[in-house]
């Protein structure tokens, strides 16, 4: 008695596929090596101008350019303010999301500040390199501020992306980093 060994195999069910769409945005980011991504809005890219780095709130503190009254535009408040001097890495380094989590930077981080028609989201990305605070692992913050070395994409809406390159004129570096969301 020989048997079809197809008769012993189970049968075959059929699954629906489930289709899913690319995201362009972090294709993007993986392509230019963004490992780390920082949320905030427009009013941030004259900090970068200025300091040639993303301070912490420590750092922007001691500068005649922040006045504590006003805050930050670009969202950096509440519990960031709340700790000044109180030795917490919150105010001490720059709060991120690796990048795949770059939505929650996007839609939450960068929607914190003033956002009009002069005021815009933002997207900043960096590279691997950015040093951490090491007990922040699932939502880092870096140790300090963050030098310009370590961007590797600058995303704006693209209707900004040409005034983001003129306000960078005097950053060569910075102004082949600006780009449009995706």
């Amino acid at each position: 008695m020989f048997r079809n060994k197809a008769s012993f195999l189970p049968p075959l069910k059929l699954t629906k596929l489930k289709l899913t769409k690319r995201d362009l945005q972090l294709e993007d980011m993986e392509q230019l090596g963004v490992h780390f991504v920082h949320g905030t809005n427009s009013s941030a890219l004259e900090g970068l101008v200025k300091f040639r780095a993303l301070l912490s709130a420590e750092e922007i503190d001691c500068t005649p350019w922040f006045h504590r009254a006003e805050g930050l535009k670009s969202g950096e408040r509440l519990n960031t303010f709340d700790n000044l001097y109180r030795n917490q890495p919150i105010s001490q380094g720059v709060s991120l999301n690796y990048t795949r989590r770059y939505h929650e930077s996007l839609n939450h981080y960068a929607k914190l500040g003033l956002l009009d028609e002069d005021n815009y989201e933002v997207l900043i990305g960096l590279d691997s390199f950015v040093p951490l605070r090491a007990k922040f692992t699932s939502h880092p913050v870096s140790i300090g501020g963050i030098s310009i070395m370590r961007i590797c994409a600058i995303y704006v809406p693209a209707q900004y992306v040409s005034d983001v390159r003129a306000m960078f004129q005097t950053i060569p570096s910075l102004v082949t980093k600006v780009r449009s969301f995706r």
